[in-house]
């Protein structure tokens, strides 16, 4: 069975978008400018103090933002300047045994984290999961928030059961 869709485009003509609000330039914490990193940095900062009722926010020697909701650390990265994602991470496991079994695993959480992307970097020796954020235009602090408690509550759940069965430290080990 073949199915055909028709999309009818609509090109705005330059006299219409005179009208239309630029949601960039806002100076709304609910809205980041993502044309140069230290905005979004100072937008990172405002938005996770406000979301978290935080005083202050400091940043490891990598420069990301540490943040703890209870569970294992997820980590807010900026990209380098010019990049158009944000990445939350969390470390779920590290120096685990290899096993046939390990990859699959990984696969698993891949299936049920559809959200959320977790590796296994065997250079390293650790298992980190992940979501990438697009800032292109604007970042809402719930997107932000979202990501955090995905990444941390889908940490939580996944890193004890990697390590009962591979072996190795989770941060809450350190």
């Amino acid at each position: 069975m073949v199915m055909t869709v028709e999309i009818e485009r609509v090109d705005a003509l330059p006299e219409h978008l005179e009208d239309v609000d630029d949601p960039v330039e806002s100076d709304d914490v609910g809205e980041c400018e993502t044309d140069e990193p230290d905005d979004l940095g100072r937008w990172l900062e405002a938005t996770l103090k406000d979301k978290l009722g935080l005083d202050a926010i400091h940043r490891d020697a990598d420069g990301d933002i540490p943040v703890s909701l209870g569970g294992p650390t997820v980590y807010v990265r900026q990209g380098e300047p010019g990049s158009e994602f944000v990445t939350v991470l969390a470390l779920l496991l590290e120096d685990f045994g290899v096993t046939q079994f390990l990859f699959q695993a990984v696969n698993v959480i891949n299936l049920e984290t559809p959200m959320a992307k977790t590796v296994v970097d065997l250079d390293d020796r650790q298992i980190v999961m992940s979501v990438k954020l697009p800032v292109i235009d604007s970042l809402s602090p719930e997107d932000l928030m979202l990501a955090i408690e995905t990444v941390s509550d889908w940490a939580e759940y996944w890193d004890t059961l990697l390590q009962a069965s591979f072996g190795g430290a989770t941060t809450r080990d350190c």
